[in-house]
């Protein structure tokens, strides 16, 4: 065979691996030990004796083997355990001569665990074993391959064509392979994506009339700015192809788009979401080269050498995914847009940065924007990365609500990631900034990946500081060009010492590359996430001159997908003043919103004692001043949180008041970004409760994120519900607040209960009530109060049945659920 055809054949065996379970796998190692292994016999179980823990054996060698096939390893490691234990002792009980013994494994090509490992070492030493290790799907795939060319082509069924054709199997394949764990930055074990994928919030952008806003136009690229920021619905990951075929995601650095797509993608291989679409592609933009649709499919399903693929598909049965639409040139961009018109596409979703696209590049239905984690999300992830250290997790959700502005960025998947890596190592303080995160991150990288080689060279301190200034200076030229992945021509026209990169910074840990070639500089290189390309090119710009500083600044101020590298620069450069003028100087942005808005960016890893009193008191004027505007820009209102650090009281009671005369739900937002627990600020929110100003659920939010005068506000809330003039819906809200902050003393709970035995109410909103304070945490002292509530006679027969049918839904089996069930009836 070709080596186009042993990649074809790969494909086919690949994809049998993957649907091979139990029988079926055991089935396929037999085929396969038979060709290998001419003195091979399998074994089957019989009669009541079994197989005596022996799936199959070379008699004249001492081999045995035992074959497992789990459906999902990772959800089976404990009785993976266990019956490698069982099935060796068994076994060599069982057996006479057993020299070597092999437990045969279906990983799916997901690896095993360590302590699995370290068991079959342990059962060789113990038993005198010659070997004992395991054969995983890619050990037997190199077995296949060492067969001869028509035992390979019999056992995997493959079909050679000159030009390949994609199927859906192929798709499959390649998302259950590749999709079914997530590698995150800060540990080298990946974790399986059903693990760790938390939903991100997703909304939708309403029809607007047409405006007629005016809009700077220094670069084409400032247009975006203003279409990130409008009324919006949320909605949800299975809904997005019938809200629109064609839509576009947006959303900031690290938010999880890339993420995304592939839960997207490997959802639909398990054939759990989108299964009306017979195909999904799924095509990362930062590998597009210039030879379309086609190359891309072909690069990224096949690495064959064929100059052409067949796509044979119908598009209306098509759903393709667009991976960082803003990580292209604009060659690159004009080339998938003609593509995407010359297939005539009929469904597809592309995501992208905000500032990456221009509202004519695609004919698109619906723009979507992911914004990351909810708070339940946040929590939820934190549960789940520290579910074996419950105190860790307690206390860094403790601080994340003391901490606005660390808080803010933990929204943002990859933030929290790091977030969560660097507090399980340490606890940090409560001033820690962005750019403060990365750099542990990054000291911490490059600390692990020390310890993991002995290489003296790449490690000692002088190298570790040229390696950092190499990476900065090919970060800086990849961002300013747009450019993410660096070939070897793109690396020799920004490195000087080449010899120095090839022996040292390649392996530094924050490049990198599949590896193929032989010659290092004939693969290709990225950084593992954007941001630290953008980091690292910071890194770079504060250790020049000034005059170069200046030049640089002064070039790339206007450029918003230059936005996050500002943000870093902030806090790198050493001299901020002097930055922060550099923006404000010539050329300048005539209405001055870009220009204050990049400032507010910048400030916002910039701690307070770094600015004086006449820069902090500038921020403080010139933020009233948008505030106090008629034209209130919705980009300053939604930056508010970068500059909390830097605002007085006086512009906090300033939004107070403003929230009282009108109400503004914008106001709301920004309020929440200040962490103020003084009694005077408490009052003011109580008072704007009281007189319903916007949210009542937005306002309460506020106050209980203050947590120290909690019992003030929950007076307030009682009193409220106590008055009959509250209307139901907000007496419904306050059930919710109540039950989410976790205020659920017994005093709580029968003012509540109370509430529910008036029959005026509609049904469903007993219910739904009924469901919010099962989630008190004294969920046991609720159902007793219920089952009295059952039982009273006095009550509404409708308002029992009610209740009775929420219970009956909850699908439990615990006692106080059967006592409820047997009491209704």
């Amino acid at each position: 065979m070709t080596a186009n055809q042993k990649a074809q054949a790969r494909i086919f065996f690949e994809n049998r691996i993957l649907k091979a379970d139990n029988q079926a796998f055991e089935d396929l190692f037999t085929e396969i030990m038979r060709y290998k292994e001419p003195d091979f016999r399998s074994i089957k179980p019989w009669g009541n004796i079994g197989d005596r823990k022996n799936d199959g054996y070379i008699p004249s060698r001492g081999i045995f083997y035992q074959v497992y096939a789990p459906e999902n390893i990772e959800n089976s490691y404990p009785k993976l355990i266990k019956k490698i234990k069982d099935d060796a002792s068994g076994l060599i009980e069982q057996w006479s001569d057993v020299k070597e013994f092999y437990f045969v494994v279906n990983d799916k090509y997901k690896g095993v665990n360590a302590d699995s490992e370290q068991l079959l070492m342990q059962i060789k030493e113990d038993n005198g074993l010659d070997e004992s290790k395991f054969i995983t799907a890619s050990d037997l795939e190199n077995i296949l391959f060492s067969l001869s060319d028509d035992q390979i082509i019999k056992i995997t069924g493959v079909l050679f064509i000159d030009n390949p054709i994609l199927t859906p199997a192929i798709l499959q394949n390649s998302y259950l392979k590749k999709f079914s764990t997530i590698s995150l930055l800060t540990t080298e074990t990946p974790k399986p994506i059903d693990d760790i994928f938390v939903n991100l919030a997703i909304i939708k952008e309403k029809k607007e009339e047409k405006r007629n806003d005016k809009t700077i136009n220094r670069e084409a690229l400032l247009s975006s700015y203003e279409e990130i920021h409008k009324p919006k619905e949320p909605i949800e990951i299975k809904e997005l192809v019938n809200k629109s075929n064609k839509s576009l995601i947006y959303g900031k650095a690290g938010i999880g788009k890339t993420t995304l797509c592939k839960y997207i993608s490997y959802r639909w291989a398990k054939r759990e979401l989108y299964n009306e679409f017979e195909y999904l592609i799924y095509i990362p933009l930062r590998e597009w080269k210039k030879d379309g649709i086609k190359g891309a499919i072909r690069d990224y399903y096949y690495s064959l050498d064929e100059k052409s693929i067949t796509i044979d598909f119908d598009t209306n049965k098509t759903l393709f995914l667009f991976d960082g639409y803003d990580e292209l040139d604009g060659d690159k961009k004009k080339i998938l847009r003609d593509e995407i018109e010359h297939y005539d596409l009929s469904h597809y979703i592309i995501t992208t940065r905000p500032y990456g696209y221009q509202k004519n590049d695609f004919r698109v239905d619906e723009y979507f924007e992911t914004i990351g984690f909810t708070d339940e999300d946040v929590e939820k992830y934190i549960d789940t990365f520290f579910k074996e250290n419950e105190d860790k997790a307690k206390s860094l959700k403790a601080f994340l609500q003391t901490n606005i502005s660390i808080r803010h960025i933990g929204y943002i998947p990859l933030m929290l990631e790091m977030i969560c890596s660097l507090w399980e190592q340490k606890e940090f303080g409560t001033d820690m900034t962005m750019t403060e995160l990365y750099g542990q991150v990054i000291e911490n990288m490059l600390k692990k990946h020390s310890a993991n080689k002995d290489d003296k060279r790449v490690y000692t301190r002088k190298n570790r500081k040229k390696i950092q200034e190499q990476l900065g200076k090919l970060a800086f030229e990849g961002l300013t060009k747009q450019t993410i992945l660096f070939d070897g021509d793109f690396i020799e026209d920004s490195i000087d010492d080449i010899d120095f990169f090839e022996d040292s910074t390649i392996y530094s840990g924050f490049l990198k590359s599949d590896a193929k070639e032989k010659d290092l500089l004939d693969n290709r290189f990225e950084f593992p996430h954007l941001t630290f390309q953008e980091y690292f090119s910071a890194l770079y710009v504060s250790k020049l001159e000034p005059q170069e500083q200046s030049e640089i600044i002064q070039d790339w101020k206007f450029y918003p997908h230059m936005q996050m590298f500002f943000a870093f620069l902030g806090g790198l450069i050493e001299d901020k003043e002097f930055l922060l003028q550099e923006i404000e100087s010539e050329p300048k942005d005539l209405v001055g919103v870009y220009e204050f808005l990049l400032i507010m960016i910048t400030v916002s890893s910039i701690k307070k004692e770094k600015l004086d009193k006449k820069r902090i008191q500038y921020i403080n004027d010139v933020t009233i001043k948008w505030f106090n505007s008629k034209d209130k820009n919705e980009l300053i209102l939604e930056n508010i949180y970068n500059v909390e650090h830097f605002i007085d009281d006086s512009f906090i009671y300033m939004l107070i008041d403003l929230i009282d005369l009108d109400g503004y739900s914008d106001f709301i937002t920004a309020l929440s970004f200040f962490n103020r627990s003084d009694d005077k600020f408490i009052d003011a929110i109580i008072n704007l409760i009281k007189k319903r100003k916007s949210s009542l659920w937005e306002l309460t939010e506020i106050a209980f994120s203050i947590g120290r005068n909690s019992d003030k506000i929950i007076n307030m809330l009682l009193d409220l519900m106590n008055d009959k003039d509250t209307n139901v819906a907000d007496r419904e809200t306050i059930v919710a607040i109540l039950a989410f902050s976790g205020k659920s003393d017994n005093q709580t709970i029968d003012i509540i209960i109370n509430w529910i035995k008036d029959d005026d109410f509609h049904l469903y909103i007993i219910a739904d009530i009924v469901r919010v304070l099962l989630s008190f945490d004294k969920n046991d002292v609720v159902m007793d109060k219920f089952i009295d509530l059952i039982k009273d006679e006095n009550i509404a027969l409708d308002v029992r049945e009610s209740v009775i049918s929420v219970f009956s839904s909850l699908n439990r089996s615990d006692d106080k659920i059967v006592n409820i069930t047997q009491t209704a009836s």
